[in-house]
């Protein structure tokens, strides 16, 4: 499928979405086919997922991206005496490299390394480079939209900085989305959340699985967190991603 073609896919997906979550399911078919002028070819459009990576908002406003910030905080801290100074830092860094076959220049190799010695002083450096907040960008704004008006289902933001978080604030009323970034923001069960009789969630999601800058805590910047994700995490993401309807999937 070439890109063109793709894109028209995508397009109509996201407005069959928009009038599924709008209408009565008993309606769907009759509503789509009378504003879309085509015959509707599935009860249940696909899940709409949006996955946003750290490129995004380096285009936005020049925020760096992982190996950016993590060559940025390695130059600024291996030679301060809260690390240790730069040989214990760079033997840390070889160590890893040899011990669990990792990549030296690797945002997680670096940052893994670097929190083995002052991981708080980490966390806050973290924070201070992702926190930015109130910088607006078209492309995240239009994002915002969609998720409101449910032309798409989700949007997981691999990024740590909360530029898309204020797009979707400002865009939002509270209550009108579900946000994950803590194990605590999980339901009990996604049946909490999750519509039987549409076959979609009720609300839509947005989801943080590295975490977010205003809670440091919450920061997963190794491969253990990553496989280690909390169990309401993994098991929003298999109930999105279930295998029993389409998918599709927009990578920024």
């Amino acid at each position: 499928m070439n890109s063109y073609a793709g894109l028209a896919t995508l397009a109509r997906s996201m407005a069959y979405n928009s009038i599924y979550h709008s209408v009565d399911p008993d309606w769907f078919q009759k509503v789509s086919e009378f504003a879309m002028r085509e015959p509707v070819s599935s009860a249940i459009p696909p899940n709409i997922i949006v996955v946003v990576g750290a490129g995004a908002s380096n285009a936005a406003c020049g925020l760096p991206t992982g190996n950016e910030a993590a060559q940025r905080l390695r130059d600024e801290i291996s030679g301060s005496a809260l690390f240790g100074g730069a040989t214990l830092v760079n033997d840390e860094i070889d160590k890893l490299t040899l011990q669990f076959n990792l990549d030296e220049p690797d945002f997680e190799t670096i940052l893994l390394a670097l929190s083995r010695f002052n991981t708080p002083y980490l966390l806050q450096r973290l924070r201070s480079i992702f926190g930015r907040r109130h910088h607006p960008w078209f492309g995240y704004e239009m994002l915002a939209h969609c998720l409101k008006h449910r032309f798409i289902d989700a949007i997981i933001n691999f990024h740590f900085d909360e530029l898309l978080d204020q797009a979707i604030t400002d865009e939002l009323d509270d209550g009108a989305y579900n946000k994950i970034i803590l194990d605590g923001d999980c339901p009990a069960t996604p049946d909490e959340w999750f519509n039987n009789a549409k076959g979609k969630f009720r609300l839509p999601l947005y989801i943080k699985p590295h975490g977010s800058a205003s809670e440091p805590s919450s920061l997963r910047f190794t491969r253990d967190s990553y496989t280690a994700l909390p169990n309401g995490f993994n098991v929003i993401l298999r109930t999105l991603f279930a295998a029993d309807r389409p998918v599709q999937i927009l990578v920024l």
